[in-house]
């Protein structure tokens, strides 16, 4: 998209301004199918950190469930599922101070389905 503005912005010539827009609105359209993965490397580095993370997120959407059946009169099981969600994102907290500030190569255990170490 910067070259896209750059070439608008900043070439003299309608021909230059022409042929970077296209280029740019090509490396757009590659980066949506994802072909230029090889000329835009995916940079982040803490991989086990962000799927610990987006697993937390998860278990946000769980408890705030369970949360709701509870105030719909789902006493006895909501009560269950909030103390187990409870448990679950303790157990997801101390899984990420442990990924925290780690590389997927310095971690040495990757992170499995679910969140699991």
């Amino acid at each position: 998209m910067a070259l896209v503005i750059g070439a608008v912005l900043l070439a003299e010539s309608t021909g230059i301004q022409l042929f970077l827009v296209i280029a740019g609105l090509m490396l757009t359209e590659a980066g949506v199918w994802r072909l230029a993965d090889p000329l835009l490397p995916d940079e982040r580095r803490f991989l086990a950190l962000r799927a610990e993370a987006d697993h937390f997120m998860a278990l946000v959407r769980q408890l705030n469930s369970a949360a709701l059946a509870l105030n719909q009169g789902d006493v006895e099981g909501s009560s269950f599922a909030i103390d187990e969600v409870r448990r679950a994102m303790h157990d997801s907290v101390d899984r990420m101070v442990h990924f925290a500030g780690k590389t997927e190569a310095e971690t040495g255990d990757g992170v499995l389905d679910g969140g699991a170490v």
